[in-house]
Formats: C-alpha cells, structure tokens, sequence
C-alpha cells in the first residue's frame, strides 16, 4: 500500500510506503498507552478509595474499574510497575515512529532539493518516465 504526498504544497507526485511493520508499530504503541492508562486508573481508584466503597452486590462494568488491587490479582506496586512498564514501551514506540517520520520527510525534502537543481531537460524526462 502506498500513499501520495504532495511535499511543502509542490504538485510533483512523492510515494511513501506505508510498511505493514509501521502499521503494527503504531497498533503497539497504541496497547500500551491504553494499558498503561488502565493499570493507572486502577491505582487511582485505589487511592481515591472509589474501589473500596463499591459493594460487591453493586458491581458493574461502569463502577470503579477493573479492581485489579482490591481483588488482590496484582498490588498497588506491582499494578504502578506495569503502569510504568507500559508507558515507557509507548514513549519508546512513538519516539520511534516520530523519528522514522522525520527520516521519511527529511528524504523527500532531498529529493524536492534534487528535483529543484535539475535542468529542465532532466526534469521533462523524469517526469515523462512516470
């Protein structure tokens, strides 16, 4: 699948390929910002007290999470570990994408650069070519 950029408003016609690693690097970052944003509501509810004075009898999907730390599946530490560990792998997976970004825009700057210098004679072939 490939995508067609017009770079800094030009009409010339630039294709950048959206790889499906690029793809699955985004849907990873995505799973670990919402599981990160889980496992922090979890100890939010915990401290605030909202998980506690939710009755059993009273549970729904909508009252107080998960209740992961009061159920005891996980501690307060263990539910912040992953809250942390999910968060970092989000910050390293968007620094990633944002630097292939970058990478991707500084190669099509090149090329409009390139593009730019050429006689015109090479210009008309390059474009007959396409």
């Amino acid at each position: 699948m490939s995508v067609s950029m017009n770079a800094c408003g030009r009409s010339r016609d630039h294709r950048l390929a959206i790889s499906q690693a690029f793809s699955a690097l985004t849907v990873v970052g995505i799973f670990c910002v919402e599981a990160a944003k889980n496992a922090s509501g979890e100890i939010f509810d915990w401290d605030s007290g909202a998980d506690q004075g939710v009755r059993d009898d009273e549970r729904s999907p909508f009252s107080g999470g998960k209740r992961v730390i009061v159920d005891g599946l996980l501690t307060r530490r263990e539910t912040a570990i992953v809250a942390g560990v999910f968060y970092a792998i989000a910050i390293a997976v968007g620094l990633a994408i944002v630097l292939q970004l970058y990478r991707l825009r500084a190669s099509v700057a090149v090329d409009e650069v390139a593009l730019d210098a050429a006689p015109a004679s090479e210009l008309d072939e390059r474009e007959a070519a396409r």
